[in-house]
């Protein structure tokens, strides 16, 4: 990779997958996750735009065999794309029996919740 050049990182259980475009220089963006007990940990941090839905949509169709517990605290800025990528994945985790929450969340990512009247992605 060259000198501007940042990495998008998924990391699962499983092993780790990178996306990278030579032409972008965005912030650093990385999702986790992991497993406990009945439940799929996905933690992000950095910036959810376009740019980086694929890697969030990639990580959430990873994630749902189980419930999903997304930790969003570290997220500077949400867009609205994002939004969309939520209400699939509630979409497919309801289908499937099972349920998608936010556990935490950062100022940026309640304020948009907020405005578009999601609130319900976020757990009690």
């Amino acid at each position: 990779m060259n000198a501007g050049q940042q990495a998008f990182e998924f990391r699962d259980s499983v092993g780790a997958l990178q996306y990278a475009d030579p032409m972008l220089r965005l912030p650093e963006f990385r999702i986790e996750s992991s497993v406990t007990d009945a439940v799929n940990h996905v933690v992000v941090s950095g910036e959810l735009d376009a740019a980086t839905d694929r890697a969030l949509r990639d990580a959430l169709a990873a994630a749902s065999t189980r419930d999903v517990a997304l930790d969003l605290s570290g997220v500077d800025f949400m867009g609205c794309s994002t939004l969309t990528i939520l209400l699939q994945a509630e979409a497919k985790q309801s289908a499937l029996g099972q349920g998608i929450s936010i556990c935490a969340a950062s100022d940026p990512v309640r304020h948009l919740l907020g405005l578009t009247m999601l609130q319900r992605f976020l757990a009690p």
